[in-house]
């Protein structure tokens, strides 16, 4: 189930709206999700990311205007919620 999980998160880069296929109790579930879903099930990660850009670029006394180049890293810098946010 993760692994179909993730394959379909990866899929919402290129698409709007997916379709999860689960094995639950036996039974096979077909399960459309979207990337709004995903957008708001991520809100919460996206809120503390956006929080601490901010105060980091506070506390080291720089005009956001100045920052040039960002390094991103780590699985949830590719999601779109992320990208579209930041």
């Amino acid at each position: 189930m993760w692994e179909e999980v993730i394959r379909q998160k990866h899929m919402l880069a290129s698409r709007t709206e997916v379709r999860l296929c689960l094995a639950v109790n036996d039974k096979q579930v077909i399960m459309p999700f979207s990337r709004q879903e995903l957008t708001a099930l991520t809100k919460p990660l996206m809120d503390r990311v956006e929080k601490l850009i901010r105060e980091t670029i506070q506390s080291a006394k720089v005009n956001p205007d100045e920052v040039k180049h960002v390094l991103q890293i780590g699985g949830s810098s590719r999601l779109v919620p992320y990208q579209e946010r930041i």
